[in-house]
């Protein structure tokens, strides 16, 4: 491989890695702010920061459980696991549209933040990875720090 293309593969694996980590913070802070908003419609505010509070412990949980399911990655039963755990997030957020229950609301935010968290961490697996040889890891966090203040402040 000429030095031309490896540094074309490089570069090309820091898209990757700002993609991924960007998509994931858009959805996660997305659909938090989605969860936030239709419990605040049920509850006072005080029980929505507290609703909140339960959905990312569970979220950090799952980010928790991803490396003891990591072992599966790649095997049949990994590619099963990947897509029940999309039909569940997918469902999750179906359920928390029309909901009208703050219990049954927060089991389903609960359900979805527990999948996006082991999501988050594979994510946040891969890129380490992808850069764990790299001269430029300070430059590629804060650019995701960035990406992810500005989300923030869009919330």
């Amino acid at each position: 491989m000429s030095g031309q293309e490896n540094h074309k593969e490089k570069y090309r694996n820091y898209i990757l890695v700002i993609t991924g980590l960007a998509v994931f913070n858009f959805l996660f802070l997305g659909t938090e702010y989605f969860f936030d908003d239709r419990m605040a419609e049920l509850v006072p505010a005080d029980r929505v920061v507290w609703a909140q509070s339960i959905i990312l412990t569970v979220s950090a949980a799952g980010f928790l459980v991803y490396p003891i399911l990591k072992r599966y990655r790649g095997s049949r039963q990994g590619m099963v696991m990947q897509i029940i755990s999309g039909v569940i997030c997918m469902l999750s957020i179906w359920m928390m549209t029309g909901n009208r229950s703050e219990r049954s609301l927060l089991i389903w935010g609960c359900m979805f933040f527990l999948f996006a968290g082991m999501f988050g961490s594979k994510v946040h697996d891969q890129a380490a990875d992808i850069l764990k040889n790299s001269n430029h890891m300070a430059l590629m966090v804060w650019n995701c720090l960035c990406g992810r203040s500005v989300a923030s402040v869009c919330k």
